[in-house]
């Protein structure tokens, strides 16, 4: 005797399913009862078990989720409807299900709540798509997987053959009935091991065909399910793109109809003076200004981060005032602002003034340490206009308003 038979006696001793001798004595179909593998040596003897080569059955092993007490494939309903065809398994997910995987082949395990039939031979081993693995990820998934494996026994599993004669006309046409995902080849090599396996007892061949025909109304009916649910997601997500659709019109018009707001508020808007007759002494009436377009343009969540940094107005500065032309004043006001509170608006081109045109040039520097900064307040052109002003630290002093050329500090 070599070894597998050896080893395949000794798993079934330990596991041989008890069978009531009345059964034996009318020769009806033995229904064996499923059995739970959980100990290190049941582990090992059904993983011994399914890679016996002289193993004559198929094995199903159904996997009981972790944290829960009975399995959701219905293992009681498999050994009613399959009688002898194959063997029943029940091992929980954790210690027993990791050490089953241990000692069986890569892509071949079970756990999670799932079930797989492991066929007779050992070319699963090699081609984990002959032990067809059946998911399931809740109770509701249970029935599906339950059928999906009915389905496997009565398509791979042995039926009892009292003697090998020519199959008849019933059986060659339950041989041709096509098992979905099966193409070329292997639907061949399916139908005509089907056509060996088909029973010669007419109840038998009944019955038989009466399992193909309900594993083909199952399938049919799982494959219409598949398209409803197609067909479904397809008009939710046409609906969905319709309605973003109409969502994106009425943004694009709500865009339009503000710009068209905004143009005509700036149309009617009339340059602020800032009050430009508030004080009799220019200092005093430019800081007013000034003031006014702070508490205008910063928020007031801003006031308290944003203040204007104290500055002096130097000699020149006013004057500058006066003679510059073409020149809104108020501009001016706003980006004395943007100096004294360090707000950067686009296109200021802030930098510091160079003693001369050369690209190492240094920077203009006073004897008191203060730095020559230099601001756009109109660009384009040689005229356009920059304020010069010095800064020590966070002090300011305003300089001049001048024309682009006039590179005077």
């Amino acid at each position: 005797m070599n070894h597998a038979q050896q080893l395949a006696d000794r798993a079934q001793e330990v596991r041989r399913p008890r069978i009531a001798p009345d059964a034996l004595a009318t020769g009806e179909r033995v229904r064996v009862q499923p059995q739970l593998v959980s100990s290190p040596q049941a582990v090992e003897l059904l993983a011994e078990w399914l890679l016996a080569p002289a193993r004559s059955k198929p094995v199903i092993v159904i996997s009981i989720a972790s944290g829960h007490t009975e399995a959701w494939i219905d293992a009681a309903r498999l050994a009613a409807e399959i009688g002898d065809r194959a063997e029943i398994y029940l091992i929980p997910t954790g210690k027993a299900s990791w050490a089953l995987a241990d000692r069986l082949p890569a892509r071949t395990e079970v756990y999670g709540g799932a079930g797989r039939l492991y066929p007779v031979g050992t070319d699963w081993t090699s081609n984990p798509y002959r032990a067809p693995l059946r998911l399931a990820w809740a109770t509701t998934d249970g029935p599906r997987a339950t059928d999906a494996l009915l389905d496997d026994v009565l398509t791979l599993a042995p039926v009892d053959r009292p003697e090998e004669t020519q199959p008849s006309s019933q059986a060659q046409a339950a041989a041709s009935v096509t098992r979905p995902g099966l193409t070329g080849s292997d639907q061949a090599a399916a139908s005509t091991d089907a056509l060996h396996r088909i029973p010669t007892d007419p109840a038998a061949e009944l019955s038989q065909l009466q399992l193909l025909v309900r594993a083909v109304r199952r399938e049919k009916d799982r494959l219409g399910r598949r398209l409803e649910e197609t067909e479904t997601a397809l008009t939710a997500v046409e609906a969905d793109r319709d309605r973003q659709r109409e969502r994106c019109g009425k943004a694009d018009q709500r865009r339009r109809e503000l710009e068209k707001e905004l143009k005509a508020a700036l149309a009617r808007s009339v340059p602020d003076r800032l009050d430009e007759d508030a004080f009799c002494d220019p200092e005093e009436q430019f800081r007013h200004e000034v003031y006014l377009a702070w508490a205008r343009r910063i928020p007031k969540s801003e006031k308290a981060t944003r203040p204007l940094a104290p500055y002096v107005i130097g000699p020149d500065f006013l004057a500058s005032l006066m003679i510059i032309e073409g020149m809104d004043r108020a501009k001016i006001v706003n980006v004395v602002v943007e100096v004294l509170t360090g707000f950067r608006s686009p296109g200021r081109d802030l930098h510091q003034l160079r003693v001369d045109t050369g690209g190492n040039s240094r920077a203009v520097v006073r004897a008191d340490g203060a730095v020559c900064w230099r601001v756009a307040l109109q660009k384009g052109s040689p005229a356009a206009r920059r304020l010069h002003f010095w800064r020590s630290g966070r002090a300011v002093e305003l300089s001049r308003v001048v024309v682009h050329d006039d590179m005077t500090p």
